[in-house]
């Protein structure tokens, strides 16, 4: 179907009537999203079943950090939002890097989604040596709109929206942070979210390293 519908946006005749060109968008956009659905079905059923594969190694983590937020600057521009980056310039992690990656372009899309405009997204990374040997800490701090505290425990529920008249404007089916949750967890951590004093959320999450 969708490419079909791509098939379809390259036809001059489309593009030169302005309600079908509209009719085949809509129909573009909705098939994405049918597509990202049954993409973030399929990860959870796997990791219902105990199917989610790890492949953990030892890399660098700030390049890949940067370049992270870097894919996401679009996204960021067109909210008006800046994106910044708090970690050393060196950060040797030994994680399952597709999934690391995944994991914080699920937290900062969910910031930018719900900060508004001349707001700041904020990615921090770093190491923690405690008793029980070194962690990760990543963090994804914004200037948005908080999370009402009836909600701080269970926003990481599946099919979860704690504002639902956001949630429609925002888009997505609520499954966002439930992943994030199964990725933390199959990552061997834990994540948690709170408000910031000064307002907006952080999502805090401590893995193995």
């Amino acid at each position: 179907m969708l490419s079909s519908i791509e098939t379809l946006k390259l036809e001059d005749s489309i593009n030169e009537q302005p309600f079908t060109r509209h009719v085949v968008d809509g129909m573009h956009s909705e098939v994405q999203r049918m597509i990202a659905l049954t993409r973030d079905l399929l990860l959870l059923a796997r990791s219902d079943a105990g199917l989610l594969e790890l492949n953990p190694r030892r890399f660098d983590l700030a390049p890949v950090a940067a370049a992270t937020l870097s894919g996401l600057s679009v996204l960021a521009e067109a909210k008006q939002l800046r994106l910044e980056l708090d970690a050393p310039a060196e950060l040797p992690v030994k994680q399952d890097q597709e999934k690391l990656v995944q994991l914080m372009v699920i937290l900062l899309e969910n910031a930018i989604k719900f900060t508004p405009a001349g707001g700041l997204v904020i990615l921090r990374a770093a190491l923690l040596q405690k008793s029980s040997g070194t962690w990760l800490l990543l963090e994804v701090q914004d200037t948005g709109v908080g999370i009402p505290a009836e909600d701080l425990g269970r926003i990481f529920e599946r099919f979860y929206r704690p504002d639902q008249s956001r949630s429609r404007e925002g888009g997505g089916h609520g499954l966002g942070l439930a992943i994030a949750r199964e990725l933390v967890d199959a990552l061997g951590g834990s994540i948690r979210a709170e408000n910031s004093p000064g307002g907006g959320s952080v999502f805090r999450v401590e893995l193995r390293s």
